[in-house]
């Protein structure tokens, strides 16, 4: 298949981590679709990253994600409840964004027959462990949070052995880089307190340590 035969679906693409993936897709050639109901992206940042086509919708909704998945070769999962304390909060909530959303996205490229499958998942699912952190590590999230991206990988692997769906996970750590402005993460709350001239705060002692991912 030429690279112009491919499509590319993104759940969540008017999100940063979507923003940037579409500009990426489409300098390559493919022709992308975002599907976002802008509770955290803005429709703003997905008409500068150049989309073919902008869908407002929910992943809740499996008529309608049904229907968009439809004639794409290829779809992206970046959709998703991403706050950690608020799972907690509401954990049915949770469950219902990132598992069920999945699930019907799962489901609607199942039946338009999509070549490949990609899912975002967390460093949550594993909880704890002493680092460094890998794929031979037992799972053991600690958060409402985890527990849904720990089912979101279970049924893409479900999937896959069920219906033959080429399916991956990636367990994305702590994502930075353009377009994140809306984002409480470290970093971008780093760069928004020097940008309002504030000083950084650091809790606890200062030796922690974190994993982060620049969004290129």
């Amino acid at each position: 298949m030429a690279v112009s035969d491919r499509s590319a679906f993104i759940t969540g693409g008017s999100g940063f981590i979507g923003v940037n993936l579409a500009r990426t897709l489409i300098e390559s050639g493919w022709r992308v679709t975002s599907f976002d109901d802008y509770s955290a992206g803005s429709r703003e940042d997905g008409e500068s990253a150049g989309y073919h086509e902008l869908i407002e919708g929910d992943i809740r909704d499996p008529d309608a994600i049904r229907a968009a998945v439809a004639g794409h070769t290829h779809v992206i999962h970046l959709a998703a409840h991403t706050s950690v304390v608020e799972s907690i909060e509401d954990p049915r909530n949770d469950l219902d964004v990132n598992v069920t959303g999945l699930l019907n996205t799962l489901i609607a490229a199942r039946e338009s027959g999509v070549e490949g499958f990609i899912f975002a998942s967390s460093n949550a699912p594993l909880g704890d462990v002493e680092p460094p952190s890998h794929e031979d590590k037992v799972p053991r999230p600690l958060s409402p949070y985890g527990a849904s991206k720990l089912a979101g990988e279970a049924l893409c692997s479900a999937f896959a052995g069920s219906y033959g769906l080429r399916t991956v996970a990636l367990r994305f750590s702590n994502v930075y880089g353009p377009y994140s402005y809306h984002k409480g993460s470290v970093v971008a709350t780093f760069l928004k307190r020097v940008a309002s001239n504030l000083p950084l705060i650091v809790y606890g002692d200062g030796e922690q340590t974190r994993d982060f991912l620049f969004v290129d």
